[in-house]
């Protein structure tokens, strides 16, 4: 992690406690045990609703994509 601060690479930490890493992170996220689903669903809204995924190879290796 020091690697990466010293790098300039912007850090979030999601954990429920606050941890050795994520005292030093830019970000931490605390979250309650079990909400870690609702997190991974809103980060994919966000990654197919601002287009930030590759399209290629989505339309290559991945089944179902439009469904989602």
């Amino acid at each position: 992690m020091a690697e990466l601060r010293a790098a300039g690479v912007k850090t979030i930490v999601v954990d429920p406690h606050f941890s050795p890493d994520a005292a030093r992170a830019d970000v931490w996220l605390p979250l309650r045990p079990g909400s870690d689903a609702a997190l991974a669903l809103a980060m994919l809204n966000t990654i197919i609703t601002e287009r930030l995924y590759d399209k290629d190879f989505v339309a290559q290796w991945c089944d179902g994509f439009d469904e989602l």
